[in-house]
């Protein structure tokens, strides 16, 4: 299995797009909401655009997950600056879960970004399997929070 992350460019807007609606639509399902899922176009070619570029403090790598050269996933993150970096959004298509492609994610942004001290994401609280997934690969729980009427928890993982 060869995992690749490749920064997302202004034509992968759609691709992106299409694998976020089917890594989350079970979620808006459950929740009624997910700021993943059905994400605006325009909003997303801005978060590509802004891959790697430091504008008034905004910068996003959005990564295109490929699996033996075939998109399965997409990841969002967001450097708040001073090694802190948001985990906006980490998902792996249903039919390539549970084979390590999200744990390989976690470790690509630890080798990656050098600078990095702290990696924080927030999870449905009642998505046990998102939790757990999260706690094996090094994170903690650190607060509850409501984000759009549903209740989440704010993990945090913390290096050097």
């Amino acid at each position: 299995m060869n995992i690749l992350f490749c920064l997302a460019r202004e034509e992968d807007t759609e691709l992106a797009i299409s694998i976020q609606n089917e890594a989350f639509f079970d979620d808006f399902k459950r929740y009624g909401f997910c700021s993943s899922y059905d994400r605006d176009f325009e909003q997303m070619k801005w978060i590509i655009k802004h891959n790697e570029k430091r504008s008034s403090s905004i910068c996003y790598y959005d990564y295109l997950i490929l699996e033996n050269d075939m998109p399965v996933g997409n990841m969002i993150l967001k450097d708040r600056g001073n090694g802190e970096y948001h985990l906006s959004s980490l998902c792996i298509i249903t039919s390539h879960r549970s084979k390590g492609i999200g744990s390989k994610a976690l470790q690509f942004i630890e080798s990656e970004f050098k600078d990095c001290k702290v990696i924080s994401v927030e999870t449905p609280a009642d998505k046990d399997e998102n939790i757990f997934f999260y706690w094996k690969n090094g994170f903690q729980v650190i607060e509850l929070i409501s984000s759009h009427g549903i209740s989440c928890a704010l993990l945090e993982k913390k290096l050097k």
